[in-house]
């Protein structure tokens, strides 16, 4: 048996060849879920807009001059922090799926907590 990814690289190519797996499958609700965790992982590797460089440059304020001025480096993440998002990811449902219940959306509850099972399995895979 193979260990589980350690790293991020190898946590984001595994969530992505469980996305390619479940689209084959016609899974609707682990490609639900692993389409955003997916997106959640790389919006936590963006730069936050204090890592810009705004000096002022041209005619228009706040505006740079040159090929790749707008270009920023994304943050590397490591594999626990990669961990943690979609740890995130899997409490933030488990909330959501509780709320829709309370409210007596049940079928909206139903397809979150499928969600939630997809990421569960991930957690465990990863933190065995």
């Amino acid at each position: 048996m193979s260990s589980p990814p350690a790293t991020a690289d190898e946590r984001r190519a595994d969530l992505r060849h469980r996305l390619l797996a479940a689209r084959k499958r016609r899974d609707v609700a682990a490609t639900a879920a692993l389409r955003a965790v997916i997106t959640a992982v790389e919006n936590a590797a963006a730069p936050g807009a204090s890592d810009l460089d705004t000096t002022t440059q041209s005619v228009i304020a706040g505006s740079v001059q040159g090929l790749g001025t707008t270009e920023v480096t994304r943050l590397a993440l490591s594999g626990e922090e990669v961990l943690a998002v979609v740890q995130a990811e899997h409490d933030e449902r488990v909330a959501y799926a509780a709320e829709y219940e309370r409210l007596g959306q049940s079928d909206a509850a139903a397809e979150l907590r499928a969600e939630v099972e997809v990421l569960a399995t991930i957690v465990a895979e990863w933190t065995r």
